[in-house]
């Protein structure tokens, strides 16, 4: 893997069920839901997108799918 600047990366999703792949550390889940609304409803992804910035800077938008027929 090579290093992507946070201002070159469109989008990221993060899936509840998955782990992450990295150099130094072992995996970890990539989505972690935390707190009491956790118990009713936890996403199966989140996706988000960036809206512009630069270096680290970045602003993102997050879209997550809260029931089956909501977005």
């Amino acid at each position: 893997m090579s290093r992507v600047a946070l201002s070159k990366i469109k989008s990221l999703t993060f899936y509840k069920d998955s782990l992450t792949t990295s150099r130094r550390d072992g995996p970890i889940p990539q989505l972690n839901c935390i707190g009491k609304p956790c118990n009713l409803y936890t996403p199966d992804a989140v996706r988000c997108v960036s809206v512009g910035g630069e270096g680290t800077d970045v602003d993102w938008k997050i879209y997550l799918k809260l029931y089956d027929s909501e977005e």
